[in-house]
């Protein structure tokens, strides 16, 4: 396989660092909403440890706002939630109904939405046992 490398800064949609433009969204999310709301905010992400890629870990930590993908740890006394860029499976989702937490945003990525939206209606075609394997080796 040959990498190939060049300027794509005159092309829009790219980001400057890189990454895709839903990593970018789901950072922006979460900035608005450490400013509209301050602290004791827990973003649940399939991926904790690459939730913030966007922007500097620490500084949003500092502001109050933590990345975590264990729903049992999340508060719902005193902190709101925000689901990540790679979105929340419906039975995290359902958890996260039944503690009674408080969804500020979901900053899934339009395109997980889209292909989700795709795999459910591809799902729905199998058997049920086929479609439940399928979907617990996504969010694995």
């Amino acid at each position: 396989m040959q990498i190939l490398k060049g300027d794509l800064s005159n092309i829009k949609g790219i980001p400057p660092s890189g990454l895709c433009v839903g990593v970018h969204r789901a950072g922006a999310v979460h900035q608005k909403m450490v400013a509209k709301y301050g602290d004791h905010l827990a973003v649940w992400s399939l991926r904790p440890d690459l939730d913030f890629i966007a922007f500097k870990k620490e500084g949003l930590g500092e502001q109050g706002i933590r990345s975590t993908n264990d729903m049992e740890s999340i508060n719902a006394s005193d902190e709101k939630l925000i689901y990540g860029v790679r979105g929340a499976p419906p039975e995290m989702r359902e958890k996260a109904r039944q503690k009674g937490l408080t969804l500020l945003a979901d900053a899934t990525c339009p395109f997980v939405t889209q292909q989700e939206g795709g795999s459910r209606t591809v799902a729905g075609g199998m058997s049920s046992c086929r479609a439940e394997q399928s979907n617990a080796s996504r969010y694995s």
